[in-house]
């Protein structure tokens, strides 16, 4: 959730660029959840909703591994572009695939009440992530020199602030990949489960004396 945030800061403090430019920076990520999200129907058609769900969460994790591996005062765009196609398809995908699932079986009575928590938990995901990935992101940085990576203007104060923030945005996305992997490994595990335990009583377990 803090991608958005955080690319566009990048262009910003690192690069000089203007608001306006750094924001259609990371257009491509709207764009590809836009597209991913109106393309899952399809998907819905053919996979099961845990299966989307954990194969959009693959997705963004190879993005934000992308992401990390290219990471650099210097880095093209094209590069930080994919990663971010990557990351925003893996959020479309994962999106209606997660709340198919969580609704799925649920009372008409309680629906509202399940997807009021989704929604609660999302919007928290979205407020913590982006405290603890701005929090690591100037943690390399003097303290006098946080306020000008949140002007954008560090670039113009600083050289050696870049260098430092750069480290920091590395720092960031290893901690962001590293808790996305294991949401995969997490969401895997789960998937597995629940192919084991679903699908009711197998014909050789059927009850003795009963009509099948």
């Amino acid at each position: 959730m803090a991608v958005v945030l955080l690319i566009a800061l990048f262009y910003q403090a690192v690069h000089g660029e203007s608001p306006v430019s750094a924001g259609l920076k990371v257009l491509p990520l709207s764009v590809a959840a836009m597209i991913a999200s109106a393309c899952s129907g399809m998907l819905h058609a053919r996979l099961a909703p845990r299966t989307i769900a954990l194969l959009g969460t693959s997705t963004g994790t190879a993005g934000l591994l992308l992401l990390l591996l290219n990471m650099s005062a210097d880095t093209g765009y094209p590069s930080i572009a994919c990663a971010l196609v990557l990351i925003g398809a893996g959020s479309g995908m994962f999106m209606p695939a997660n709340t198919t699932a969580l609704l799925d079986g649920v009372s008409s009575r309680r629906i509202g009440i399940v997807n009021a928590m989704r929604l609660m938990v999302q919007n928290t995901g979205v407020v913590v992530s982006t405290a603890l990935a701005m929090s690591l992101v100037t943690s390399p940085l003097p303290a006098g020199l946080r306020q000008y990576v949140f002007a954008g203007t560090i670039a113009d104060v600083s050289s050696h602030g870049v260098t430092q923030l750069v480290t920091g945005y590395r720092l960031a996305l290893l901690v962001m990949t590293g808790i996305s992997a294991l949401s995969v490994i997490a969401s895997l595990g789960r998937h597995r489960a629940t192919g084991v335990t679903t699908g009711g009583i197998r014909p050789s377990e059927e009850p003795v004396g009963k009509a099948p």
